[in-house]
């Protein structure tokens, strides 16, 4: 009879642990990546939201300032002449209704303002972000203030001038 044995021990000297430190590196790129989509689809929506806030931001402007005016003048004017019997009542009653009209357009930039403006307040963060991973609680930007829409007294670059809605 005959046999054999064997005995063996692996000693890993060099080893240090290379394989398990690229992993970790790996999965900090992949981490700062995500931090960098994030980012970029937070601007991205900022952008889109702001753009939609300074244009019914302006268009509201205009109606509150030019337009309304005009046509409440205009209006006045027309009952005047109405009650002289110099203007028909049809023509009163189309002016009346171009009043109206355009009222409520204005109503509707105001509330495409309002919506933006809250929106940029929640730092965009109404929405996923398409991942799982990212729960960040931290805000898009620190311009809280800085987005008031019309009816609070702000201009278009968000400084106090008097110009809100009454």
């Amino acid at each position: 009879m005959q046999g054999f044995a064997e005995v063996g021990v692996q000693l890993h000297l060099w080893d240090r642990n290379q394989g398990a430190i690229a992993a970790e590196g790996a999965g900090v790129a992949a981490a700062r990546e995500e931090v960098r989509r994030v980012e970029l689809e937070l601007r991205n929506r900022f952008a889109m939201y702001k753009e939609d806030y300074l244009s019914s931001r302006l268009i509201a402007d205009k109606y509150r300032v030019e337009i309304l005016p005009r046509l409440e003048r205009a209006y006045k004017l027309m009952i005047e002449q109405y009650g002289l019997m110099t203007a028909s009542f049809i023509r009163v009653l189309i002016l009346e209704r171009m009043l109206y009209e355009n009222e409520t357009a204005y109503v509707d930039a105001l509330e495409r303002s309002w919506t933006s403006s809250i929106a940029l307040r929640g730092f965009l963060l109404e929405g996923s972000l398409d991942s799982q991973n990212s729960r960040s609680s931290a805000p898009a930007n620190n311009r809280g203030d800085a987005w008031q829409p019309i009816g609070e007294g702000t201009n278009l670059l968000g400084s106090a001038s008097g110009l809100g809605f009454k």
